[in-house]
């Protein structure tokens, strides 16, 4: 299938390759996040929501909630605490 884990696209200062193609807002960099939308979540998103709910365990939708809610660097700061060995 030639599909590769996404690392993320604001890390390399890129739009969402995924939803570009697909959302003029994300295409164009209306928007940063999607959550920023009227429309959040949108068909789209929740169907690759629930392609990464089944493949990797996450939920972009749950994510984005959380970056919405307490911003992006508590998320940062939560995701780092998750893969950090516990002893």
């Amino acid at each position: 299938f030639r599909r590769t884990y996404c690392a993320g696209c604001l890390p390399r200062g890129k739009n969402c390759l995924f939803m570009k193609a697909h959302c003029e807002l994300v295409g164009n960099g209306l928007v940063r996040f999607c959550y920023e939308c009227s429309d959040f979540p949108c068909r789209r998103l929740k169907a690759l929501d629930k392609r990464y709910r089944t493949s990797y365990h996450m939920s972009m939708i749950e994510n984005l909630g959380f970056i919405k809610e307490r911003g992006i660097e508590s998320f940062l700061e939560k995701e780092t605490e998750k893969g950090e060995c516990q002893e």
